[in-house]
């Protein structure tokens, strides 16, 4: 069990799963400014209340589109606070992308083909971003 006492820090409602399989990139990987990378997650247990705010944390070198986030069917109403920068712990700028939740985010709700069974409640999204420019050391990549 994870547990911090004596110390404040952000309520955290639960993990986010994002699924692998399903993420989508316009463009290859490096290179490519302004493609679309899209996502499916679902998060676990319970909900996600309105009012309270989902980060998205681009991978190093990326950065993240302001004004380009697209909620996909099933994603609750959003209010879209743009991208961000945060400093890493290593020193680095790292792009965020904010959003305050409008509606709750369920973590699941009624299976489709049994409505007696609860399933995953999985939400897709896109956004646009820039991609990093090759590495010197690209052999490290294959």
């Amino acid at each position: 069990r994870d547990e911090i006492l004596d110390h404040s820090a952000a309520y955290i409602v639960g993990r986010i799963n994002i699924e692998a399989s399903s993420a989508f990139l316009e463009s290859g990987f490096f290179d490519f400014p302004d493609t679309e990378v899209a996502l499916s997650m679902s998060l676990f247990p319970g909900k996600a209340e309105a009012g309270q705010r989902l980060l998205i944390f681009a991978p190093d070198g990326w950065v993240l589109h302001a004004g380009t986030f697209q909620k996909l069917p099933g994603f609750p109403s959003v209010e879209d606070l743009g991208s961000l920068q945060c400093r890493a712990s290593n020193g680095a700028l790292q792009s965020i992308y904010a959003l305050r939740l409008q509606q709750d985010l369920v973590g699941s709700v009624k299976c489709r083909f049994n409505r007696a069974k609860m399933c995953d409640n999985t939400v897709r999204f896109s956004l646009r971003a820039d991609t990093p420019a090759t590495p010197g050391d690209l052999e490290r990549w294959k």
